[in-house]
């Protein structure tokens, strides 16, 4: 049973049957009186399965309330959030043909329309037509390197700001539209909503 419970725990989609024979199989081998043998394979099943569920947990915990959030916002947001998703793309692939780098802060509109054919992304659908770009652009991401951005994850790229072409800005410049709150597109290409508290935290 040991053995098998190792194996199960490795397999990675049945690791908690595993997990759950690694411990039935240790009790019996503790109860065995050293009769039985295979602890470590058994200690080991329940390692690798724990580790496995451990991990999973925190997948679900990133992707779930991601995902809740994203229905909990309204239609307009859900197209802004995704519009600013398609310019951070944008710029990502401007940092692939150009050493790795971010694009100025006085070109970064000019540099996404290399890679997108519709103005629509540049808008959120609350400001309406205008050709100007709804969204603001970070200027710590200044020609920065795209492989040297510290914490990408939590450094942000775009975020909803009141409007203009190549803007630039920080915290002063966050346009609250969406429920109190304003969507943020982060240097590592995911988005998310923030109310004002959360936002400021970012600075």
């Amino acid at each position: 049973m040991a053995v098998a419970s190792l194996i199960l725990s490795i397999l990675g989609f049945t690791s908690p049957v595993g997990l759950v024979l690694g411990m039935v199989a240790l009790r019996r081998i503790d109860a065995s009186g050293g009769y039985l043998r295979g602890r470590g394979l058994a200690t080991g099943a329940i390692c690798v399965g724990g580790a496995y569920l451990l991990g999973l947990v925190v997948v679900l915990l990133g992707v779930v309330p991601a995902q809740m959030q994203l229905r909990g916002l309204d239609k307009p947001a859900r197209a802004c959030r995704e519009n600013q998703r398609q310019l951070a793309v944008a710029l990502i692939m401007y940092t692939q043909d150009w050493d790795g780098c971010f694009p100025p802060v006085d070109t970064w509109c000019d540099a996404a329309t290399l890679y997108i054919h519709t103005g629509e992304a540049f808008r959120c659908p609350l400001l309406g037509p205008t050709g100007d770009c709804s969204f603001t652009y970070s200027p710590a991401l200044h020609g920065a390197r795209l492989g040297y951005v510290a914490d990408a994850r939590y450094t942000p790229m775009l975020w909803d700001g009141y409007g203009g072409w190549n803007v630039c800005g920080g915290l002063a410049s966050v346009h609250l539209r969406h429920g109190k709150g304003a969507n943020f597109t982060f240097a590592d290409g995911h988005g998310e909503w923030r109310s004002e508290a959360r936002a400021t935290q970012l600075w």
